[in-house]
């Protein structure tokens, strides 16, 4: 779908997500049909091949407005294509990479905090690929999920965790939250339905 559509797949997971928030919001607030853009928080890594392996968190975060309001997938796709786009065009990850290289650990995290406060932000959507073929104690890998408290406040944390034909969605959430659980659900509803073909 990522292909033909000229958008990475991360793209693709960030707009189901966006549907995804918005079937859970309508289903939980009464018939209403409007749903606000959410803004969220994207980590980054900022590692060069050669450092795959190097110590240290080289992680950077940028500020993504998920296209709740799209009625469409189409329009929630290219709403979150076009910010990717911008940042990839601005070469966002290469500059943090050297700012994050003229700073001392305590510095750079210091200014990691004030970068991902939540205001502004309150769920995190992070991905991670496993590339080629996986093996845990001796089995294929076929899938995995990735888990990290919702920190600094935040109500969620989303993963997106890719092996080589499968993408996982998880949801770790606040309480708050209900009815939560059902987002990685949604999120695959959108993605089924997008990939559905219409007669």
């Amino acid at each position: 779908m990522a292909d033909t559509r000229g958008a990475s797949v991360n793209d693709v997971c960030l707009a189901a997500l966006a549907q995804a928030f918005r079937r859970w919001r309508l289903e939980n607030t009464g018939g209403s049909r409007s749903c606000p853009d959410l803004s969220a928080l994207v980590p980054m890594s900022t590692r060069l091949i050669d450092e795959r392996l190097a110590p240290g968190n080289r992680l950077v975060s940028h500020h993504l407005l998920l296209p709740c309001s799209a009625d469409r997938f189409a329009d929630a796709l290219d709403g979150v294509h076009r910010q990717t786009n911008a940042v990839r065009a601005g070469r966002t990850r290469d500059s943090a990479r050297v700012a994050l290289a003229a700073l001392t650990p305590r510095l750079g995290e210091s200014v990691a905090d004030r970068t991902t406060a939540p205001e502004g932000a309150q769920i995190v959507a992070s991905s991670v690929t496993f590339p080629g073929e996986v093996a845990c104690a001796g089995a294929r890998l076929t899938a995995a999920s990735l888990m990290c408290d919702p920190y600094n406040g935040r109500l969620s944390y989303i993963s997106f965790a890719r092996t080589t034909d499968v993408v996982r969605c998880t949801a770790v959430y606040d309480e708050v939250l209900a009815h939560a659980a059902a987002i990685p659900s949604h999120w695959k509803a959108a993605l089924i339905a997008e990939d559905t073909p219409r007669s």
